[in-house]
């Protein structure tokens, strides 16, 4: 023994032993302040959930990430209690009741990364933005809900709120709700708008008012099915609550009746008032479909004048018009204030600008370059010169203008030109002849490749001064 331990010098032996001890004696310590650690942090998700009335959804008795709370434990925490104090606040004021499927969508995205703290200043500045704005978020909600469901409801102008609506897939093959098409938000957003309707109230309703009390229309059908259904199969049912006649077809198919005309022309009001006053189509239904050109050539009303927004700009100019302006020659025979005509420019194309207004005019030449040439004009008086590689234009909205400066601006074409408007929706969508006669005019006329018809984002235009939606089409001039 004394031989092999003699290898070892006896000072080193006693130096591991001791940090051997220590080593021990630390880990021990370790094990007591993890354990304290546990219970406080059990201690602090007591509190955010007690706090939040349950929202607080983290597990109190989660072990404690050491790394974590090295890192970022507080901020962890921190963003944890205020993403569940938020959705509480929510909860508290009553959001839901103006908010739809998609707002809530995106209140809940907007807790994912980054919460706000939920601090006395930012709760106020909240709620004060909710109750200034409570009306138009219930309006947005309505127009969105109304929009998914048909999509000639983006027309509004031409098409309103009637006295029904069709769910197409509402239920599988086997009688089941049709989880692919999520209709029952659909249901639970139809019956919040009406709901709210009903009380005559789109704003803030005070903590202990409670408001009327319906009978869940997805339960109303539930509940039928549930009696009435007797193998898994589709079968035809019709069921009724406070405000809806719904009846289910055996394709899965389903019809929802408005049983109160009051509550419908209340949403038609609310929509109206949410479009704004300038309507982008007025054309009646008995309109003549052989008279797409004005005879009179006289400018839209009042102009019509809506600034094209920079994201609209980039839609209308999308990427193989960039690709290819450069030392092109390109007609805009709607400028306004310039904003197409800039983003032309500076992508070193040759334009010549059209604006009837004296005052826009005269901002257009602001630009001071040989490659721009501004003319002070009616455009649907100026003859067809068929020279420009490209058109590209934001027309009057108002009336049927737009056909004519879109059928107008098609004759300035050279062969091989493609010419890109913005349009209201209804040019699509709408359903007279006037409109059916321009569609079939416009499809003889469709690019080679890619789409008539590119819709943009609801509210494109909100920014400068009206939310109807809007719609690309693109047109192409073949060779001879």
């Amino acid at each position: 023994m004394t031989k092999h331990t003699a290898i070892v010098p006896a000072a080193s032996l006693e130096k591991m032993c001791e940090e051997r001890d220590l080593a021990l004696e630390v880990q021990r310590q370790a094990e007591v302040h993890s354990a304290q650690a546990n219970t406080l942090f059990r201690n602090a998700r007591i509190r955010a959930n007690g706090m939040t009335r349950g929202f607080f959804t983290q597990e109190f008795g989660a072990p404690v990430n050491e790394e974590q709370c090295i890192n970022d434990g507080v901020e962890s925490f921190r963003q944890e209690i205020d993403r569940a104090a938020w959705r509480y606040l929510r909860h508290l004021i009553r959001f839901d009741e103006i908010l739809d499927k998609t707002a809530k969508e995106e209140f809940e995205d907007g807790l994912k990364e980054d919460v706000p703290e939920f601090t006395a200043g930012n709760v106020q500045a909240t709620v004060a933005d909710f109750l200034m704005n409570s009306k138009l978020i219930f309006q947005r909600g309505l127009a969105r809900c109304f929009s998914e469901l048909d999509r000639r409801f983006k027309s509004h102008d031409g098409f309103k709120v009637g006295s029904r609506i069709i769910l197409d897939k509402v239920f599988d093959d086997w009688g089941h709700w049709n989880h692919y098409r999520n209709h029952k938000d659909t249901f639970h957003d139809i019956e919040r708008v009406f709901n709210k309707l009903d009380e005559g109230n789109t704003t803030y309703i005070p903590e202990g008012e409670e408001p009327p009390k319906h009978r869940s229309l997805v339960d109303v059908i539930d509940d039928d099915r549930k009696v009435n259904r007797t193998a898994l199969s589709a079968y035809r049912s019709t069921v009724e609550s406070e405000y809806f006649k719904i009846q289910v077809f055996l394709n899965g198919n389903a019809h929802v009746w408005f049983k109160r005309k009051d509550l419908v022309e209340k949403a038609n009001k609310h929509l109206a008032e949410f479009y704004g006053e300038v309507i982008g189509d007025a054309a009646t239904k008995d309109t003549n479909p052989d008279d797409l050109r004005s005879k009179s050539g006289l400018p839209a009303k009042n102009l019509s004048f809506y600034a094209t927004p920079e994201p609209v700009v980039r839609k209308l100019i999308d990427m193989d018009v960039r690709d290819c302006i450069k030392g092109k020659l390109v007609l805009e025979p709607s400028a306004g204030n310039g904003a197409i005509v800039a983003k032309c420019l500076e992508l070193g194309a040759t334009v010549k600008a059209i604006e009837i207004h004296p005052d826009r005019a005269h901002m257009l030449r602001r630009f001071q370059t040989c490659r721009l040439e501004v003319g002070e004009t009616n455009f649907l008086n100026a003859k067809p010169r068929p020279v420009y590689d490209y058109v590209l234009m934001n027309p009057p909205f108002s009336g049927a203008h737009w056909m004519e400066h879109v059928i107008h601006a098609y004759d300035f074409l050279k062969p091989g030109g493609v010419l890109r408007a913005v349009l209201p929706a209804s040019a699509e969508l709408n359903d007279t002849k006037k409109h059916r006669t321009f569609r079939k005019w416009a499809e003889q006329r469709k690019p080679r490749y890619g789409r008539l018809w590119e819709s943009l984002p609801p509210e494109s235009f909100a920014s400068t001064g009206t939310r109807i939606n809007t719609v690309i089409i693109e047109l192409y001039k073949p060779h001879s």
